[in-house]
């Protein structure tokens, strides 16, 4: 029996690889051509002008000006575009979170920087809805509700 998803989503930063979830996994496609064919055709030009071509080599740094603040990401091939952390540029001192994770603003969400600027295709494309809107198992089900323990979604059986 399949199981739709329901609710709103709190932004709790799961599905964007926050720091200290149970699974940690980044939201963007592992290598570059495949990014390119996994993204929809409408958002390419934003991702291409957001990110650059990083190409197959070697991990790439990059800092993104969205509005007044910069984002620092680096884009490691096998894993994704990640957040560059301190010392910037250095491809070994990443995290797995997507660079656009907002910090905490005090509410125990973990908003995306990329809604309300001229990306917001980008997160559209690749990140709205967060997560998979069907499940077609328990087995599959429990799975991401262990990996998402802060996600508001809920559940229900459908016929």
């Amino acid at each position: 029996m399949p199981f739709q998803r329901q609710g709103t989503c709190s932004r709790c930063g799961q599905c964007c690889g926050a720091d200290g979830s149970p699974n940690q996994a980044n939201p963007w496609p592992k290598n570059w051509p495949e990014a390119i064919h996994a993204w929809e055709p409408t958002a390419r030009p934003a991702i291409v002008q957001l990110v650059g071509n990083p190409g197959d080599g070697d991990p790439i740094g990059y800092a993104i000006r969205l509005g007044n603040k910069t984002y620092r990401s680096v884009w490691v091939t096998g894993v994704g575009l990640c957040k560059d952390v301190a010392p910037f540029g250095d491809p070994s001192n990443y995290s797995l979170e997507c660079p656009f994770l907002v910090d905490d603003p005090g509410d125990g969400s973990r908003p995306c920087a990329l809604v309300g600027t001229a990306a917001e295709p980008v997160y559209q494309d690749r990140c709205y809805p967060e997560g998979p809107e069907f499940f077609y198992n328990q087995q599959s089900l429990d799975q991401w509700e262990a990996d998402h323990p802060l996600c508001s979604h809920t559940w229900v059986e459908v016929p």
